[in-house]
């Protein structure tokens, strides 16, 4: 079977789009893992929790750019909560208990999901409606060309956080070498718990700024964390300055 290869370029901007909002979730499970040493598998949750109060609050007449930044506060608050109230009480404890207490808070955000907004599928309208653009022999929509702005933006935002911010440079610090950190002052549960803010606030962006053909819904959350754990893999586990789609390397000073 051959490729037919005038839809290459299409392919390659569909990629991209899509390939940008899991890299926020991805980036988000680098950094969660980097400060603290285990895999958060509530990730994808934070996401769909970003979508659907998006959804919610669009439903009841809120403006869509603030349905969306309502959806990324409440997903930053439910990471924050999540470390505070799951994974600070057993992170002295063994790896395999707090990874199984991640996956058990996923359970819940999902439960809790389920019982507000039941099995049904929602759709979150595009921030620019309109025909799609053509690129080349290709052509993008302008939610796509929303997700790849913000995409760059938010990857700029985040290497200044990390080399230009006291939170940023501890977490990092947390992430090179754990017991000095501790020498020199910087709290591991405080950078834990920005930790789980960033990522979390990282994951609310990727499920506020679903293109309207990707429905949302209770399984929202496991499909992006799936991708987003692809993400991490291809991208490395560091945490570091220089960030890209998928990707965050770390950069030693």
């Amino acid at each position: 079977m051959s490729l037919n290869l005038e839809i290459i370029p299409q392919l390659v901007l569909s990629g991209l789009a899509l390939g940008a909002i899991y890299a926020f979730i991805g980036v988000g499970f680098v950094t969660i893992h980097a400060v603290t040493g285990f895999i958060n598998f509530a990730q994808g949750e934070f996401a769909m929790v970003g979508a659907m109060v998006a959804i919610t609050l669009v439903a009841r007449g809120v403006p869509l750019p603030a349905a969306v930044l309502g959806g990324v506060v409440a997903a930053t608050l439910v990471g924050l909560l999540t470390e505070r109230l799951a994974v600070h009480p057993v992170r002295q404890r063994s790896p395999l208990i707090v990874l199984v207490t991640t996956v058990a808070a996923s359970t819940v955000l999902r439960g809790a999901a389920l019982f507000l907004w039941g099995t049904e599928p929602y759709r979150l309208p595009a921030f620019s409606p309109g025909p799609p653009l053509a690129i080349g022999p290709g052509v993008i929509s302008r939610q796509e060309l929303w997700i790849l702005g913000l995409m760059v933006v938010v990857m700029i935002a985040l290497a200044l956080f990390f080399e230009r911010t006291l939170p940023g440079v501890a977490m990092r610090a947390c992430a090179e070498n754990f017991v000095a950190s501790r020498l020199v002052g910087i709290s591991p549960a405080t950078m834990a718990l920005f930790a789980f803010g960033l990522s979390a606030l990282l994951a609310g962006l990727a499920g506020g700024s679903s293109r309207p053909d990707h429905l949302c819904h209770l399984r929202h959350g496991a499909d992006a964390r799936a991708e987003g754990v692809r993400g991490r893999g291809a991208g490395g586990a560091s945490l570091g300055t220089r960030c890209g789609a998928g990707r965050a390397t770390a950069r030693h000073p």
